[in-house]
């Protein structure tokens, strides 16, 4: 388990696999969101049985809907060669 805050998000989260790796190594108070600016992608994420508990927002990760420094972890595992290093979005998430 992972001890790092209990605000977490998976951008450009496509299926949300990863969010579901995520939940399974998370404590028991963590808060999982996860974003994908694809509403198909979503679709098929929300539906997973092993997604229950998984907050999941259609966004763009140019421009996520959350307060600055709203998240104790942020993770994008299969979207980063389509988004630029560095993106100010998720410095000031985090």
């Amino acid at each position: 388990m992972f001890d790092k805050g209990n605000k977490w998000l998976d951008a450009c989260t496509g299926t949300g696999e990863f969010a579901i790796a995520l939940k399974k190594r998370a404590q028991k108070e963590t808060i999982i969101h996860a974003t994908d600016f694809s509403s198909h992608m979503l679709y098929i994420a929300k539906n997973k049985k092993k997604a229950k508990g998984i907050i999941f927002h259609n966004a763009n990760s140019y421009k996520l809907p959350f307060e600055n420094n709203h998240f104790d972890i942020v993770t994008v595992s299969f979207a980063l060669r389509n988004l630029k290093s560095g993106s100010k979005e998720f410095k000031k998430n985090i």
